[in-house]
């Protein structure tokens, strides 16, 4: 599955590039374009090693939306309350699909 709205990482990459072409960028037009990147590889990496072990259990998308949340500066405590909401919904939804 694809997302048409994230770009592959040699769309992000072209997008950093472009913004040099008139000469250097702002820092804020420099961070936007390398977290849009960012946002890409790790959008293809996870596709990718997903798709070949056909997804996580409750508790590794909890860890994973928790390193995410913590990584974005979310703080522990709310990191902490969004992954246990996160690895009850994805029990129940998986429960449900199975």
């Amino acid at each position: 599955m694809t997302e048409k709205n994230i770009d592959t990482p040699r769309q992000a990459g072209a997008r950093i590039a472009r913004l040099y072409i008139n000469g250097a960028p702002t820092p804020e037009q420099e961070l936007a374009a390398r977290r849009n990147g960012a946002l890409a590889s790790l959008y293809k990496s996870a596709r990718d090693m997903l798709n070949e072990t056909q997804g996580l259990d409750p508790v590794g998308c909890a860890h994973l939306v928790g390193f995410i949340l913590g990584a974005s500066g979310v703080k522990y405590d709310n990191a902490t309350l969004i992954e246990r909401i996160v690895r009850e919904a994805v029990a129940d939804a998986q429960s449900k699909e199975a």
